[in-house]
């Protein structure tokens, strides 16, 4: 049986990647962020036994539910009938189905047509060589999607992973940042910063070298709370420690080194699977809010 999982922050990992990838050595480790499982750290021999269905059935009583559920991409397990044997949370959401109305049903309940498609020939392909197979393909149940899938053998079945593709909703919503900070940039007086995970500044506009009246050469690597007052300091610190902690987006009000008074907000930025940073809003604020 399986170790059970061991949790940490994404925030926690990102920060401390050497210990827990000492620990993955061992047993999974659940990545949460916002208090809810959002992927799992394993170790390599671990990710050949899954991907091999450690050479049975899957497990009947589900001692790898923990580790499945956590995935944060769509998981199906199939029988060599391609009959549906398990299913995680994440696939549930993507078909609008519960697991009970899934597990059971063929792979054409799934996907209409599916002995045409190239994803039956390659589950067929993968039951017949027991070699992985990685592929992507348009998606039936979102036809605006494409997906990407990573077939392999599971028990004496196939298992896939899915996930969606970026595409021109992502491109688009990259164009919309960048028009963002251009708009901010010629408003004049909303500063904007990017923070790297130990809360320092990596990038920021001539807007925030104006409100502070700070060089840039003083600014860049420099910890978010040097841009305010010493009595602000402690606050604004543990603020973005928060932030970085995956606990939240969040603002307080504070006054500059050069004493004006602004209010700052903090979100966390993230790659695929962890928080790798934080951006700030600094704006003004009047004396009385």
């Amino acid at each position: 049986m399986p170790e059970k999982p061991v949790t940490t922050t994404a925030a926690s990992l990102s920060r401390n990647f050497g210990l827990w990838q000492e620990k993955a050595m061992n047993q999974p480790v659940m990545v949460t962020h916002h208090g809810r499982p959002r992927a799992v750290l394993i170790s390599v021999e671990t990710y050949n036994s899954y991907k091999a269905g450690g050479g049975g059935d899957p497990a009947p009583d589900g001692d790898d539910s923990l580790v499945i559920d956590a995935v944060a991409q769509c998981f199906v397990a199939l029988d060599r009938d391609f009959i549906v044997r398990r299913v995680n949370r994440a696939a549930t959401v993507y078909f609008g189905r519960s697991a009970a109305a899934l597990l059971g049903r063929p792979l054409t309940a799934l996907y209409p047509a599916v002995q045409d498609m190239a994803r039956a020939r390659s589950f067929a392909r993968v039951l017949r060589t027991r070699q992985s197979h990685s592929f992507d393909i348009l998606s039936i149940v979102h036809p605006d999607q494409r997906i990407r899938v990573d077939a392999f053998p599971y028990g004496s079945g196939v298992g896939y992973l899915f996930q969606a593709l970026p595409g021109d909703e992502a491109k688009q919503q990259a164009a919309e940042i960048e028009a963002l900070k251009d708009l901010f940039g010629a408003h004049g007086s909303a500063a904007m910063i990017r923070l790297s995970l130990r809360g320092c500044m990596t990038r920021f506009d001539d807007t925030l070298m104006r409100m502070t009246g700070l060089a840039e050469e003083r600014l860049i690597s420099a910890p978010l709370a040097d841009i305010v007052i010493a009595q602000d300091r402690t606050a604004l610190s543990r603020a973005v420690e928060k932030v970085l902690e995956g606990k939240g987006a969040t603002a307080l009000a504070a006054a500059l080194v050069r004493g004006s008074l602004v209010t700052i907000a903090i979100a966390e930025t993230r790659s695929d699977y962890a928080i790798d940073g934080a951006t700030v809003l600094v704006t003004p604020r009047a004396p009385d809010e």
